[in-house]
């Protein structure tokens, strides 16, 4: 018995929904390895730095995840094509006309160092989320 070409694109689509759900767990845990070679315990307690509003820990750690995922370089150049695949893979769960603003919006962070560029960067994303 033949596969009818709906059953086809349905098994297609689901197999493309589990190879992008993989990818971004592998690309979370990249950046949970990131985060502890940069002296955290992972991406929650780096939340719970930007809650207490700890600007200069925050700015300096999310400098050095940013260089270990390559979003920048350790001039602190951002590396727009990255942070386009940071975005996509990070908010997959986001319309991509919301990852599109976000990543044209986002992709030049300015500042005066590599640190705030990172948090200018990391500010912007989360503005651009809403």
């Amino acid at each position: 018995r033949e596969l009818s070409d709906i059953s086809i694109m349905k098994i297609f689509f689901i197999v493309s929904l589990l190879i992008a759900a993989t990818l971004a767990n592998e690309y979370i845990e990249k950046l949970e390895t990131a985060a502890k070679a940069c002296g955290l315990g992972g991406l929650g307690e780096l939340r719970a730095l930007e809650a207490k509003g700890e600007k200069t820990t925050v700015g300096s750690t999310l400098f050095c995840i940013n260089k270990e995922i390559g979003i920048q370089d350790s001039n602190g150049i951002v590396k727009a094509e990255e942070v386009a695949n940071h975005i996509r893979k990070t908010h997959q769960d986001k319309d991509v006309s919301v990852q599109n603003k976000i990543i044209e919006n986002c992709d030049k962070p300015t500042g005066d160092s590599g640190v705030d560029k990172a948090y200018n960067l990391f500010l912007c994303i989360i503005k651009n989320l809403h």
